[in-house]
Parts: C-alpha cells; sequence; structure tokens
C-alpha cells in the first residue's frame, strides 16, 4: 500500500507563502537586471547620439507637421511607434524572428524614461522663458 502525503492547511497555506517569497525574489532579481541593461543601453545610446538628439528631432517634426512639436513629444512619438511594433510580435501568434520580446520591452522602458527626462526638461525651460527660473551664472 502507497502513503498519500497530506498536507495540514497550516503546512499548505506555510508553504504557499514561502513559495510566494520565492517567486517575488526571482521576479524582483529579474526586473533589477531588465533595469540595470536599460541603464547601460542608455548610456551607450547617449555616448553616439547625445543628448541634443530630440531637440534636433523635434525641430525636424515641427518643420514637418507645421505643428510645435516638443522634445517630449517626440520620445513620446517614438515610445507609440515601440508600442505598436511590440503589439504587432505579440498579435501574430507566432514568435519573431528579427526582434526578440525583451529587447523591445527594454527599449519601451527606455522610451519612457526618455520621455520623462525630456518632459522635466521642457518644463524647466519653460519657467525659465516664463522667467520664473534665474540662470545660475
Amino acid at each position: 500500500m502507497r502513503s498519500v502525503r497530506t498536507h495540514t492547511p497550516e503546512l499548505k497555506e506555510q508553504t504557499m507563502s514561502e513559495s510566494r517569497v520565492l517567486i517575488q525574489g526571482r521576479e524582483h532579481s529579474m526586473m533589477f537586471k531588465t533595469l540595470t541593461e536599460c541603464g547601460e543601453i542608455l548610456g551607450k545610446k547617449e555616448s553616439d547620439y547625445g543628448r541634443d538628439n530630440f531637440l534636433r528631432a523635434s525641430i525636424t517634426a515641427t518643420s514637418l507637421t507645421r505643428r510645435h512639436m516638443t522634445p517630449s513629444d517626440v520620445a513620446a512619438c517614438l515610445f507609440g511607434i515601440k508600442l505598436a511594433r511590440y503589439a504587432e510580435l505579440t498579435t501574430k501568434g507566432k514568435k519573431p524572428k528579427n526582434e526578440s520580446l525583451h529587447d523591445t520591452v527594454v527599449d519601451l522602458i527606455n522610451y519612457i524614461l526618455l520621455m520623462e527626462r525630456e518632459r522635466r526638461t521642457d518644463e524647466v525651460f519653460n519657467r525659465k522663458q516664463a522667467g520664473e527660473v534665474e540662470e545660475a551664472g
């Protein structure tokens, strides 16, 4: 006769709780690793492109659209394009061949970070224009 392992409700709850802690620990580790990767990629891209590429792109976008586009508007547009690409990759029902979902997620995170950086820069610029911020001199 085979013995069957049984758990008391207390033991089952303790085991489930321990499992949740392990899963959360792995998830946090994975998120930290992804955010670290995002920071490394941002640093490399900034080294290649510089910090003014969103300003340059906003000047071009303003000329093309005949509508004022700020650097943060440009970052938001790039985020939107990447999000649409992510949706395309995930709704086809087959595994992407030339673009990893992880790389796309890293790009999305970085576009959000760049959008926030540019929004804050726009905010400071607008306050300076309004005379609310003194120039350091």
